[in-house]
């Protein structure tokens, strides 16, 4: 395996696990749309609002995050 292949190989498996934590900032911006404790934050929501959010800002995340990797 030639030195570019590794290195293209190590950064988009460095983007792939920043797209993953990336869930982590959407539980926390979805626990205070719905007013919940930072402690409660792997329930599930309330409100059906804060699901939406959730879910929505999930696939453009991850959509965005794939097109990336795969262009």
């Amino acid at each position: 395996m030639n030195k570019t292949k590794a290195k293209d190989f190590f950064l988009r498996a460095i983007l792939f696990i920043g797209i993953l934590a990336s869930e982590f900032l959407v539980c926390f911006l979805d626990a205070f749309i719905d007013g919940r404790d930072i402690s409660q934050i792997v329930s599930f929501s309330k409100h059906w609002y804060a699901m939406v959010f959730h879910w929505v800002v999930t696939l453009i995340i991850w959509g965005t995050g794939i097109a990336i990797v795969y262009h």
